[in-house]
C-alpha cells in the first residue's frame, strides 16, 4: 500500500515475503503480543533495493573507471536476490531480524585495486585488530569512507558473528562501491576477559595511514 501511495518508495523491489510476520513478539519468546494493546502482528523488518538510473558522473581518476561507473549508473548493473529469510529464534527482541543474500553484475573491471589493505594473518589477541592501507596514486579519498569487517562463509539460516574466516573491505564514499578488499584471515577465539575488547576494536577497526592511525568507520 506504501509502495503505491508514497513516492519516496519509487522504484524500490522486495523479494516475496515468504516469511511469518517478525513483529510484534513478547520479548524472549516466540509468542506474539499478548500485552493489553494485542497489536496485530506485522512484517515490520523488511529489505527494499533499487538501482540508481541516472546521476552524475562519480569522481575518478580512471576514465575507464569513469565510464564504467556511468554505464553503472545508466542501468548496466543487474541485481539478483537468491534468499530473502527471517531469523524466528531470535527473542532478544519484539522484532525477529531479517536477511537477504543478492548477487550483483556488473559492467565493468577495475583490475588494480584503488586500495591495497595489509592485516595481520591471524588474529589472537586485540592488538592484532589493526589494518594499514595504501591507496593508488589520484584515487580521491572521503571523510565517509570506511572499512567493514566481513565474515567469509556462514549459514544462510544464521547472522554472521563470533571467531572464523573474515575479509576487511574498503568502502569509497565517492565511488559508492568496495575499492580494496583483503586475503582470508584467522579470528581465534579469545579469553571471556578479551572477547569485549575485541567487539569494540572490531566495530571500529583500527586503520593506519602513511599519515598517522585514524579509527574508521564501520
Amino acid at each position: 500500500m506504501a509502495k503505491n501511495s508514497e513516492s519516496i518508495l519509487d522504484g524500490f523491489l522486495e523479494g516475496p515475503l515468504n516469511f511469518p510476520p517478525t513483529y510484534k513478539f513478547d520479548v524472549g519468546t516466540h509468542t506474539y503480543d499478548t500485552s493489553a494493546k494485542k497489536r496485530k502482528p506485522a512484517w515490520t523488518d523488511r529489505i527494499l533495493w533499487r538501482l540508481r538510473s541516472t546521476g552524475s558522473p562519480v569522481p575518478s581518476h580512471s576514465a575507464a573507471l569513469q565510464r564504467g561507473l556511468t554505464s553503472w549508473l545508466g542501468g548496466a548493473t543487474r541485481v539478483t536476490q537468491h534468499y530473502y529469510h527471517s531469523h524466528m529464534g531470535f527473542t532478544v527482541s519484539d522484532h525477529k531480524p531479517v536477511s537477504a543474500l543478492f548477487s550483483l553484475h556488473f559492467p565493468f573491471k577495475v583490475n588494480l585495486p584503488l586500495v591495497h589493505l595489509e592485516v595481520e594473518k591471524e588474529w589472537t589477541k586485540v592488538s592484532d585488530a589493526t589494518a594499514r592501507f595504501t591507496i593508488i596514486s589520484g584515487f580521491q579519498r572521503s571523510s565517509w569512507d570506511w572499512v567493514g569487517l566481513y565474515k567469509v562463509t556462514f549459514p544462510e539460516e544464521d547472522l554472521p558473528r563470533d571467531a572464523g574466516e573474515y575479509i576487511l573491505g574498503y568502502y569509497s564514499n565517492n565511488t559508492n562501491s568496495i575499492v580494496g578488499i583483503t586475503e582470508p584471515f584467522q579470528v581465534r577465539p579469545l579469553k571471556k576477559h578479551e572477547e569485549f575488547d575485541l567487539t569494540l576494536a572490531i566495530m571500529g577497526v583500527g586503520v593506519r595511514s602513511d599519515s598517522g592511525c585514524k579509527w574508521m568507520r564501520h
